[in-house]
């Protein structure tokens, strides 16, 4: 078995409307067998450097105790617009630029260190995982713009925990989660 690695997500609660929107068109896209299937996300952090399942979980108990003043746990994250990136993990995303985020990530970043992925750092909510040529992600960021427009109440979320999930496997399907931190 692996070591695993550690990432930090801020997702919205399963029950919840965003929660519903965002599942429902990376299931839609994951009907194509090369998009797999992940839960909706933004990645906070990755690579938190712990060896242990109960580790980990004590350190980010550790990090929401330390950044409890902040108030992150009643904010709200908003996908407001999509767009595409270069990476298999960001190949087409729901676009966050919720300032309170970047100040969030830079906390973790001071708390553990640069980790993996933290420059430069882009805020977003995947939408699919791929490697596409670019004509094939143009179409596909045309149609989870459309998704997005289609959304009468927007796509927002409170953060109000972080999830620890092990993200070591190569394959999203495999990833497993942790715990859930409240964030104070």
């Amino acid at each position: 078995m692996s070591q695993p690695t550690y990432s930090l997500w801020l997702s919205p609660e399963p029950t919840s409307m965003a929660f519903g929107a965002i599942n429902s068109i990376i299931e839609t896209f994951a009907q194509d067998p090369q998009h797999p299937r992940f839960l909706p996300h933004m990645t906070l952090y990755s690579s938190v450097p712990a060896k242990t399942d109960d580790e980990c979980i004590s350190q980010v108990q550790a990090f929401s105790d330390s950044i409890a003043e902040k108030g992150y746990g009643h904010k709200t994250i908003s996908l407001s617009d999509v767009s595409h990136g270069s990476t298999y993990f960001q190949c087409v995303l729901g676009v966050v630029k919720d300032p309170f985020v970047f100040d969030f990530h830079q906390d973790a970043v001071n708390y553990w260190g640069e980790g993996l992925y933290s420059k430069p750092f882009r805020p977003h909510v995947s939408l699919i995982y791929g490697d596409l040529d670019s004509n094939e992600k143009a179409k596909k960021e045309e149609r989870a713009k459309k998704w997005l427009l289609e959304q009468t109440h927007g796509v927002s979320f409170n953060a109000t925990s972080i999830k620890i999930v092990d993200t070591g496997s190569p394959n999203p399907e495999s990833w497993r989660t942790i715990a859930s931190v409240k964030i104070k």
